[in-house]
């Protein structure tokens, strides 16, 4: 059932959430996000896991339980996500996959520091659950949720639910519950996480009403069997997209370097154009050559018509290509 977006009720969150208490599993971002997603991304592959033997044991009987059907739709699931080489895509394809794994209202991809109050909702769906503020909010009420604070402790990287550490209760007594869970509808909450940097949480969280069931060892069995193919494709993902962000900036950097500005000048290019086609190989936008040149976007756009006319280009591919053939050693000009 899709959740209909709702406002918050009006509770003014703690100034300072303390640290080292209980905390939320909730949503991802669009393009590049903050700075602590990512630092996320690029240190993910490089943190270390703790596991007890008695979540070993725990882990193995919920995977041992499952029908063969439901470890076939797991390893489906595994192939989808081994092929995946994006951070972003895979967020968002992750949790279609677990909706498909296992039956929930809402479910969402979160990165907390809940001791400094911060959060990043990077993926969730519906979004419509979601509105203006939603992460300050989920990051003054983090340490509150049972299962985040039990993702911080050692060894315990199991698949968990609410159920699990709390009463209904007691669950109900919370402010994270009363000020967000009960706007959204959220009752019944069961979430893994993924490695993280010391003092973060990085996971996925699935979510029922009060009106559904809570959630069964059945569905905990299929998430603990799919929780390693999804870690290992988003440590994979986070290092290509790294990467692929690397050779982004060194290509913009020899395209800069490539460009001499008194070759281009001698073609007739002012001053302000080679600037702006110095920003255009960098891979800069117009509004955001715009934004670099203190100028408008009609007056990028014009110096851009000026530089194909003198280049004798169309477009900026084009124009890129010629200026870096009228600035190679030897052209004459």
């Amino acid at each position: 059932m899709a959740a209909t977006r709702r406002e918050p009720c009006a509770r003014r969150p703690p100034a300072r959430p303390r640290p080292n208490t209980p905390g939320p599993t909730c949503r991802e971002s669009s393009g590049a996000r903050s700075e602590l997603s990512i630092r996320n991304s690029a240190n993910i592959a490089g943190a270390g896991l703790t596991i007890t033997a008695t979540a070993i044991e725990r882990k193995a009987k919920a995977i041992e339980r499952l029908s063969a059907t439901d470890l076939n739709s797991v390893l489906e699931v595994a192939r989808e996500l081994g092929a995946m080489r994006d951070v972003d895509e895979l967020r968002a394809s992750v949790l279609g996959q677990l909706r498909r794994l296992v039956d929930c209202d809402t479910l969402s991809f979160n990165e907390l520091a809940p001791a400094d109050g911060e959060a990043i909702i990077a993926a969730v769906d519906p979004e419509e659950i979601l509105w203006d503020g939603a992460e300050e909010l989920f990051g003054a009420y983090a340490h509150q949720n049972p299962l985040v604070a039990a993702a911080g402790r050692p060894g315990d990287i199991g698949v968990r639910k609410f159920s699990d550490l709390v009463s209904t209760r007691q669950l109900h007594s919370l402010d994270i519950y009363n000020v967000i869970y009960r706007q959204i509808e959220v009752e019944h909450q069961i979430a893994f996480t993924l490695p993280a940097p010391s003092r973060h949480v990085i996971g996925f969280a699935l979510n029922r009403n009060r009106r559904q069931p809570d959630f069964s060892e059945r569905d905990r069995g299929v998430l603990e069997a799919v929780r390693p193919f999804v870690v290992q494709a988003y440590e994979t993902a986070a290092v290509h997209t790294r990467l692929m962000a690397l050779e982004r900036n060194a290509i913009a950097l020899r395209e800069r370097a490539q460009l001499q500005p008194d070759a281009l000048r001698a073609r007739g290019l002012t001053t302000r154009e080679v600037e702006v086609l110095r920003l255009l190989a960098n891979g800069l936008a117009n509004a955001e050559i715009a934004r670099e040149l203190a100028l408008s976007e009609r007056t990028v756009a014009k110096h851009l018509e000026h530089v194909y006319s003198k280049l004798g280009v169309g477009n900026r591919t084009a124009a890129l290509a010629r200026a870096r053939e009228v600035s190679a050693p030897g052209e004459s000009v």
